[in-house]
């Protein structure tokens, strides 16, 4: 069996989560498609609200330094611990000559505790990979803040 990495757990969805979820797949897949180098956010012709939650995520202090940064979006992997499979994905991943950084990014709330789990895997992964400093972030695109996790 090959555990996954995620924040989520299984319940019973109903519709309003359904719909969230959907929003939140949805900004995901713009942010993979988005150069953050020269981004051009006018080529999706979006509404207001989604261009905002989009310009306000690129212009974070989290991303300044970007021409400096190797950018990876969705990163796959997999990995063993502990004689178990493991396998995830890394929203964004920017590699710096020095450190790293992972942020995760979530509609809105940020407080989730399988959240905490979810991204000290990643960090438990990339230490067998790296020996650069590993700094994680949640981001919640509609609040438009980030909490860095220890």
């Amino acid at each position: 069996e090959i555990l996954k990495f995620s924040g989520s757990e299984a319940s019973f969805i109903d519709h309003e989560v359904s719909k969230a979820i959907e929003y939140g797949n949805y900004l995901h897949e713009l942010l993979y498609l988005i150069d953050f180098k020269s981004p051009n956010i006018g080529e999706f012709n979006l509404n207001e609200k989604n261009t905002n939650i989009l310009e306000n995520f690129l212009n974070n202090p989290l991303l300044s330094n970007l021409s400096d940064a190797k950018i990876y979006k969705e990163y796959e992997f997999f990995f063993t611990s502990d004689n178990k499979d493991y396998h995830g994905f890394i929203d964004l991943m920017l590699e710096y000559e020095d450190h790293i950084k992972i942020i995760d990014y979530k509609l809105k709330d940020i407080d989730n505790e399988n959240y905490l789990r979810q991204l000290k895997g990643y960090r438990e992964f990339l230490t067998t990979k790296t020996s650069k400093t590993i700094e994680l972030y949640l981001f919640s695109l509609i609040d438009n803040k980030y909490k860095k996790i220890d």
